[in-house]
């Protein structure tokens, strides 16, 4: 299972990669928050000019989510 899981974490940033996806604007300025489908995770990445810098990787029940803007 838990390969499962970081397998689709690294598709997930590979596409964010290479399509240049711009999910939803994070919660720090200057992140954005990608919502896994199958998986109750959030990514939490920097899309910078050469690579996506995935900066945390959030279960969906965390604290951080309710501390919204």
């Amino acid at each position: 299972m838990a390969d499962c899981i970081i397998d689709a974490i690294l598709s997930q940033a590979e596409k964010i990669a290479a399509l240049d996806l711009m999910f939803r604007p994070g919660i720090r300025q200057g992140t954005r928050e990608c919502v896994m489908i199958h998986y109750p995770y959030t990514l939490v990445y920097r899309n910078g000019p050469q690579r996506v810098e995935i900066v945390r990787i959030i279960h969906q029940r965390a604290e951080y989510f309710q501390r919204r803007r």
